[in-house]
């Protein structure tokens, strides 16, 4: 019953309750892209996945709460297209960037920026997997001191970066 007061109170508000997120614009900016150009056709479900893999690391990353959703959409875009890319076609990014700022209103350098924080984001998250694998292989467990220091709840928290 009380649910049925609050939608007519945002109703008559005129209030808009739902969210706009990064993979919202995922489909419009790969239907306005180009990328037959850079890719073969076949590639082009490829990297809807991995832009969407991307995003949903974004949103386990606390710095990427800065960006708008649009702009973690267009750079989880040109990321998962860099990766694609034959290395005799590095310089097509160029042209990328230049179509996700036509078509966002984003500026270059701020795609540029988030892009490149991605990639960083997936060369830590590969290290840490390979240490994983490495330790795991090993047979060896980690020691206590080692658990110990490392947060183990969202509540457990050791540190705080401002």
């Amino acid at each position: 019953m009380s649910e049925d007061w609050e939608l007519l109170v945002l109703h008559r508000l005129r209030w808009e309750i739902n969210a706009v997120t990064s993979h919202d614009f995922l489909d419009p900016l790969l239907h306005r892209l180009s990328l037959e150009r850079y890719l073969s056709s076949s590639r082009v479900p490829d990297v809807r996945r991995q832009a969407q893999t991307f995003i949903v690391m974004c949103s386990t990353e606390f710095k990427f709460v800065f960006y708008s959703a649009s702009t973690v959409a267009a750079a989880s875009l040109a990321a998962a297209v860099q990766g694609l890319l034959p290395a005799s076609r590095e310089g097509a990014m160029n042209g990328i960037f230049s179509q996700l700022h036509r078509i966002t209103a984003v500026e270059t350098e701020l795609i540029r920026n988030c892009t490149y924080q991605i990639e960083e984001m997936c060369r830590l998250f590969a290290e840490e997997q390979a240490n994983r694998d490495a330790l795991a292989a090993s047979g060896a467990t980690a020691t206590d001191e080692t658990k110990s220091s490392k947060a183990e709840t969202p509540t457990d928290v050791r540190e705080v970066h401002f």
